[in-house]
């Protein structure tokens, strides 16, 4: 997350602002001027100061990249079942049947809350039904015919 100073504009080597040595040019890449170590909010776009404002405050201390830390909790709820039906008439027909469904619910939270953030894979839901069936004729001891669908 940014630091403090540099959601104030202020960009200096590891944030010490004290030593103007540590100053760190940026060039604006539509105006083309540059600023040393500073960039007044007045030449920030509105664009940019929302994103800024929406970002969360680092929540680790001293660091520069690293400084926000969180853990949401996410949530997986997955059923899924199968049933099977086999039957054989006789030693030259036998048939079968199967159905399968899957039904699941995911939310995988951001990493960064808020509108500033994205919203990750946020809720995904899983609806899958399979069915399937077959029929197998033994013509004799070296011919066959399967039929499947599904």
């Amino acid at each position: 997350m940014p630091t403090v100073n540099q959601r104030n504009g202020l960009f200096y080597l590891n944030d010490i602002t004290l030593d103007p040595t540590n100053a760190i040019p940026l060039k604006n890449p539509v105006t083309g001027r540059t600023y040393l170590g500073q960039v007044p909010t007045a030449d920030m776009t509105p664009f940019a100061r929302a994103v800024l404002a929406a970002l969360p405050q680092p929540n680790i201390a001293g660091k520069l990249a690293g400084n926000y830390a969180i853990t949401p909790r996410g949530e997986i709820k997955d059923n899924k079942g199968d049933g099977r039906v086999d039957h054989t008439f006789n030693e030259h027909w036998s048939i079968f049947g199967r159905y399968s469904e899957h039904r699941g619910y995911l939310f995988d939270p951001p990493g960064i809350p808020g509108r500033a953030g994205g919203n990750s894979n946020g809720n995904v839901n899983i609806q899958n039904r399979n069915i399937a069936g077959g029929a197998t004729w033994v013509i004799s001891g070296n011919k066959l015919h399967d039929f499947r669908c599904g």
